[in-house]
């Protein structure tokens, strides 16, 4: 609608200039694909007639290293953010932050040290683009855009229909947002997943606790092929074996072994000395030694 020197309206001319303004802008709708990670549910599920944006905030595709990734914009952001979780999975490169900072309103566990930082290489259509991001541990979704990219690609947001207008190398981009259907959509393709991977993360854990335990145990108890080092310490109850006074003690020959069992029964006898499982005794009875036979014929 334009106001002319004698008050007059032409709004003809307004929605013309319009169309060709917004022929000039090349759209990019969000790309097809199921998620690549979980994020937590943002908002609660709509009526079947009730697609309006005016609940909404800015939801939309993109693709990162063949990955379907969620991304938000958020005028509410002062800064770019990325999924902890996203960087692990992609094995993104990360970078030190040159003016670390902390942030509380990100999760639930209190003050967070924002330190990490990487450049991620995203494309919504026709639109490719590398964006420094803080790397922050979200689930709300896996790249969220915030006030610096707004202001470095002079982003206009359309409040009715939730657009995004903005310029990238001299060019006009016109950003499609998703339905709430849409939203609804990838929330409910994600439940099983993060079902899942809660699971799995449980499952680690129980392992990691159970191996760090066992290792512990190795360390305080001896291996049970080589068993304990010496005697068993002294209890309270000692056995004993009451001799008949005056009684004499039987006195029999030695067995004769081969020179095979001689060496045999050293070789036993030298590595139970060496444990202090056996100790050198000044006794007049002895008892005899015999050797059987394994299983494995050993």
């Amino acid at each position: 609608m334009i106001l002319r020197e004698r008050g007059e309206y032409n709004i003809q001319d307004d929605e013309s200039s319009g169309e060709e303004e917004k022929e000039d802008r090349e759209g990019a709708y969000p790309c097809e694909g199921e998620l690549m990670m979980i994020r937590r549910t943002l908002n609660n599920h709509p009526s079947v007639n009730h697609e309006t944006q005016r609940e909404n905030i800015f939801h939309i595709r993109c693709k990162l290293l063949e990955n379907i990734c969620s991304l938000i914009v958020d005028n509410g952001s002062c800064c770019n953010c990325c999924s902890t979780k996203m960087v692990e999975k992609l094995n993104l490169q990360l970078v030190p932050h040159p003016k670390s900072y902390k942030l509380q309103w990100i999760n639930e566990d209190g003050e967070l040290t924002v330190d990490k930082r990487v450049k991620v290489s995203l494309y919504v259509g026709n639109y490719k683009d590398e964006i420094l991001c803080d790397v922050v541990p979200m689930e709300a979704c896996h790249i969220l855009l915030g006030r610096q990219w707004k202001f470095d690609k002079k982003v206009m947001h359309n409040g009715l229909t939730n657009e995004i207008t903005f310029t990238h190398k001299e060019n006009k981009v016109l950003f499609y947002p998703l339905t709430p259907s849409q939203v609804v959509k990838d929330q409910v393709q994600m439940k099983p997943k993060r079902e899942n991977e809660r699971k799995k993360k449980k499952i680690e854990k129980a392992e990691k606790d159970l191996k760090e335990k066992a290792e512990a145990w190795e360390k305080s108890v001896p291996s049970h092929k080589e068993g304990p080092i010496g005697l068993p310490p002294v209890r309270g109850i000692e056995h004993q074996i009451d001799l008949v006074p005056g009684a004499s003690l039987p006195n029999r020959p030695t067995y004769r072994t081969n020179p095979e069992e001689t060496k045999e029964i050293e070789s036993q006898v030298q590595e139970l000395l060496e444990k202090g499982w056996v100790q050198k005794s000044l006794s007049p009875s002895v008892v005899p030694v015999l050797l059987v036979p394994k299983k494995d014929g050993k």
